[in-house]
């Protein structure tokens, strides 16, 4: 739900740009679209056009990922990955913005990165602040 209304906001700040700008570039017909290595415009678009681009393409993307997240099936063995794990009780977490920046500087696949993440995940002050409430 709170993913959706993201990708809703975003698409409609794409639309308020692209809005915003046909009123600043009212007086010119035709918007450069692509330049060359060395600046000068290769080819131009109607305003309409070009300020259209950018929401329509932006909206294609989010539905195509929206669609392979619904209808694409899970990898081979992630299937019930999520079951397997609350059956042997691990709980799902949020992590802090200082938590992430801190998983981010660790290489996937290494000791540190699991003994990091593994000290998050075994402090029951963490996964009573920080536990996902499923709906």
């Amino acid at each position: 739900m709170l993913v959706g209304l993201i990708l809703l906001a975003a698409v409609g700040a794409m639309i308020a740009l692209s809005l915003r700008a046909d009123r600043r570039f009212r007086a010119i017909d035709r918007l450069p679209m692509q330049w060359t290595l060395t600046g000068a415009v290769s080819w131009h678009a109607p305003r309409a056009v070009a300020l259209a681009f950018t929401p329509v393409l932006g909206t294609m993307l989010i539905l195509a990922v929206g669609a392979m997240a619904l209808w694409v099936p899970p990898r081979a063995g992630q299937e019930g990955l999520d079951q397997c794990l609350v059956d042997r009780g691990y709980v799902r977490i949020m992590l802090t913005h200082d938590q992430v920046r801190g998983l981010a500087k660790l290489k996937r696949g290494t000791d540190e990165r699991t003994a990091y993440l593994h000290a998050i995940d075994s402090d029951p002050a963490v996964i009573a602040a920080q536990r996902v409430v499923e709906e």
